[in-house]
């Protein structure tokens, strides 16, 4: 069941105020995609991560599936620890991405199964995702998307749905393919979920260097820091709370000024813009 949680209220009150006499031309958003701008799962529990599509959709065999099942779940503990430093972290992170870009190059991942992704019915929004879009294009609200997903799917996707609009910036990790369409490889560096923080002013700057009020999107602990506050007038930070996590829920609210729980929609951020507007 979906619910809003405002651990702060008082805060919450200051900031909205803060951005609501700034207005609109103050404003950018920054936010994560899986789990994020995506559902976290499916209605019977599969997860919905770029990744996870890849292996429920693109038909790279079985063999492809149980190795980058036990991948994840070899590395996904390790994501959501709140034992482990990041430093710790940071490294397996690095090798999670590592392997599983080998697994797709191994596999025979190419633009052919690219395009299924794309096209097929897993990928999607969020509830409320693309009112959401069309209501930053409509505004010029730049949005800044930093993923440690797969900018390929995330742009073809965007662009398939006529959402990919001027003020979408997006940065994630980029495949190599050859002249034939299979993939060779990956542009450097990788993109993981510990080391987003500071990418976001990456790439048309100007698009966001008088947009010093930012509202943050982030679905983990790590997310909460993609943005550093030094560059910022003010940030509003909310997080998408998953059950998979529910031990996690203190250290969440410590973080993030709203929480947006069980999978729920982004119709809260829509109707927050229309009254900005």
């Amino acid at each position: 069941m979906s619910e809003i949680v405002i651990p702060r209220p008082e805060m919450w009150r200051q900031k909205v105020e803060r951005f609501r006499q700034d207005g609109l031309e103050r404003l950018c958003v920054v936010s994560d995609w899986d789990r994020t701008l995506t559902p976290a799962r499916t209605p019977d529990g599969r997860v919905l991560t770029t990744y996870a599509i890849i292996a429920h959709e693109a038909g790279l065999g079985e063999d492809y599936v149980r190795a980058s099942q036990a991948l994840y779940e070899t590395y996904r503990q390790v994501e959501v620890s709140a034992e482990m430093s990041a430093v710790e972290k940071r490294g397996q992170m690095q090798t999670w991405w590592e392997e599983e870009f080998a697994l797709l190059v191994r596999y025979g991942f190419g633009k052919k199964h690219l395009e299924q992704l794309i096209t097929g019915e897993m990928l999607r929004l969020r509830e409320g995702g693309e009112a959401f879009l069309h209501l930053l294009a409509q505004t010029g609200v730049p949005l800044r998307i930093v993923s440690a997903g797969i900018r390929d799917v995330i742009e073809g996707f965007l662009e398939h749905q006529n959402l990919l609009f001027d003020n979408v910036h997006i940065i994630a990790n980029r495949l190599r393919f050859d002249a034939s369409g299979h993939m060779v490889g990956h542009l450097e560096p990788v993109i993981h979920s510990l080391n987003k923080q500071g990418k976001w002013m990456g790439g048309q700057k100007a698009m966001v260097q008088d947009r010093r009020n930012v509202i943050l999107l982030g679905d983990t602990l790590e997310d909460a820091q993609m943005v550093d506050e030094r560059h910022t007038t003010g940030i509003i930070r909310c997080g998408l709370f998953d059950a998979e996590v529910e031990q996690l829920r203190d250290l969440y609210a410590a973080v993030y000024d709203v929480l947006i729980c069980g999978d729920g929609p982004l119709t809260f951020w829509c109707d927050w813009l229309e009254d900005l507007i």
